[in-house]
């Protein structure tokens, strides 16, 4: 990624066309100029040239867009307008994550990972399922403990391994955190999975991704565990397996020389496995960082299941997009309100999507919806049916 400086010409090429309005989920909430990119554009050649000078209300407007790159697919004059305000928050951040930081990081993910294991290892969620009805009354606190307590069930449970089978593949498997440390289920799943394909999987102790840090404006801290990642991800193999559309973006970009070898599991198993799942009625929910691979994946899904049902805008953001959601929740929950009205539509069993962080979000607008409906990652629906 390039310093902002360097992207003058391309917000010099912007033709103010405003066709970049029609896509943003934000604009469509809120009607404020400066939050979509032709604004947005303005803003930052007025920083460059000195016109203007970086501010609290000016870090607000960076802050308010969700990296869903709308505005990216939608531009005549493909313009990469989430590429740039990612450099912009990178030079105008105040703050910068330091090492310290990153070590609070994993000692934070670890305290969580604990948090979680003690409930499952608790039973709890059982009563949870009973009274559940009863603590969403409670209010936010209790939409807040259903949710909770959604995420943190184990839907796949691990086999045993499969041995002495000749490998027709060999992978890397790129664990995202929410995996790593919150639940295994995606993991149990994706290992089940590629077992019974023969495929031979190599794990490694990876690093996050950085992409947050790097959406953060914490360059720094990007580069340096992408120093890390690179060094396990060179090896030969494959694919790059992941679980996490997010993880995938990322070290996609990570390096030239592998960058076409990564894959998301689902587009793997297609590759190689033709089953069609007869099951109940589903309907799919693209992440924002898999938007590039729209009609592949939508062809995949239409071969594979045979009951899916599209829902309208599958492809929009859910509004969550991790610090967004804190952020700004109300404009958040505008945008999953939206999501939920056209899942409702389609009445499905199952909202199948393949990124924690939209997990997170779609069961976060059911529950504000009061909707019982399950939320699962592609794989873990495709190891329960399979």
């Amino acid at each position: 990624m390039k310093n902002l400086e360097e992207y003058e010409r391309e917000l010099k090429t912007c033709s103010k066309c405003g066709l970049c309005q029609s896509v943003c989920p934000i604009y469509k909430e809120t009607g404020i100029e400066t939050v979509v990119s032709r604004g947005k554009f303005n803003m930052l050649l007025g920083l460059i040239k000195g016109d203007l000078k970086y501010s609290q209300n000016i870090d607000k407007y960076l802050s308010l867009c969700l990296n869903c790159k709308a505005c990216d697919d939608f531009c005549p004059s493909s313009i990469k307008a989430s590429e740039i305000i990612t450099a912009a928050k990178n030079k105008y951040k105040k703050y910068c994550y330091t090492i310290k930081y990153d070590s609070f990081f994993k000692l934070k993910m670890l305290s969580l990972s604990f948090v979680f294991n003690l409930y499952r290892f608790s039973h709890f969620s059982f009563l949870v399922g009973k009274f559940e009805k009863y603590i969403i009354k409670v209010g936010f606190l209790g939409k807040l403990f259903i949710l909770f307590d959604k995420i943190s069930r184990i839907t796949v449970k691990r086999k045993p391994t499969i041995k002495n089978k000749e490998k027709n593949l060999k992978v890397i498997y790129f664990e995202g955190c929410f995996t790593k440390y919150l639940n295994p289920s995606v993991k149990n799943a994706l290992l089940n999975q590629l077992e019974k394909n023969n495929i031979e999987v190599i794990l490694k102790n990876f690093e996050c991704c950085g992409i947050s840090a790097l959406y953060s404006g914490k360059k720094d801290l990007f580069l340096k565990l992408k120093e890390k990642n690179t060094k396990l991800l060179n090896e030969e193999c494959d694919y790059i397996v992941c679980d996490c559309a997010t993880c995938l973006s990322a070290i996609k970009e990570y390096n030239e020389s592998f960058s076409n070898k990564v894959i998301d599991i689902f587009e793997l198993l297609s590759k190689t496995n033709s089953t069609q799942i007869q099951k109940e009625k589903i309907t799919y929910h693209l992440p924002c960082h898999l938007r590039e691979n729209k009609k592949e994946i939508k062809n995949e899904i239409e071969k594979t299941f045979s009951n899916y049902v599209e829902m309208k805008d599958f492809d929009s953001c859910c509004g969550f997009a991790g610090d967004f959601s804190i952020n700004f929740p109300e404009i958040s929950e505008k945008i999953s309100d939206k999501k939920i009205q056209n899942i409702e539509k389609t009445d499905s069993n199952y909202i199948l999507t393949s990124c924690p962080g939209c997990v997170i979000g779609l069961n976060k607008g059911l529950i504000n919806k009061n909707l019982n409906k399950k939320v699962l990652n592609i794989i873990e629906y495709l190891e329960i049916n399979s």
